[in-house]
């Protein structure tokens, strides 16, 4: 998959907010039709693209069909004066901290060397740091992944796990009551038994 098809995919809104969605949870249609109110032929077009981009799949579950983010992608876009510059990875690497934190020490000494050396230097920590941001982003995503499959025995039905996993990826319940349309009362009334068997603190 080229950088120019992942920009192109992701350059439309719909999508994004289908993506932003799917990270939340698996939907299916309908459900996906409710939270952005956009027409289901119009949102199967777009899962359509976003599955042939290989970001999303699916799978059956009676008959229902969920949709889910398959993927894991970061995407890095520089725009400077001297710079213009887009990667995506999608594969974690391992990550020698002690040689980045040597290589940052020496950021310094940097003008000691020739221009070119110096260039080529400073491209192999940024490389680093850019490797390191995935990576980091990949663990705290098996983390909350972990988290969730533990938790889930507290969880009793499909708004409460819901509203966990939403809480778990930082949405707050106003958030939460307007992103996927839930009545802010029954978003407070799981919140507060999740605070009280011990899940949260507020």
């Amino acid at each position: 998959m080229s950088v120019n098809d992942v920009l192109e995919v992701l350059g439309n809104e719909t999508r994004r907010k289908i993506l932003d969605l799917l990270s939340k949870k698996p939907c299916y249609v309908s459900e996906l039709s409710y939270y952005l109110r956009v027409a289901p032929k119009a949102l199967i077009e777009h899962l359509e693209k976003l599955e042939k981009a290989g970001i999303i799949s699916s799978f059956e579950d009676g008959k229902r069909k969920y949709y889910y983010i398959s993927k894991r992608l970061d995407i890095s876009i520089v725009i400077t004066p001297h710079t213009f510059r887009v990667e995506i990875k999608d594969a974690p690497e391992t990550v020698d901290f002690e040689v980045l934190v040597e290589k940052i020490k020496e950021i310094e000494k940097l003008e000691e060397l020739e221009v070119f050396k110096a260039i080529r230097e400073i491209e192999n920590i940024r490389k680093i740091v850019s490797t390191l941001h995935f990576t980091l982003n990949s663990q705290i995503d098996d983390f909350i992944e972990k988290t969730i499959k533990e938790m889930s025995k507290f969880i009793e039905d499909e708004t409460e796990m819901l509203v966990f996993t939403a809480m778990t990826k930082g949405m707050n319940t106003f958030d939460i009551a307007e992103h996927f349309r839930i009545p802010y009362r029954e978003v407070e009334r799981v919140v507060k038994k999740f605070v009280d068997i011990g899940l949260f603190k507020i």
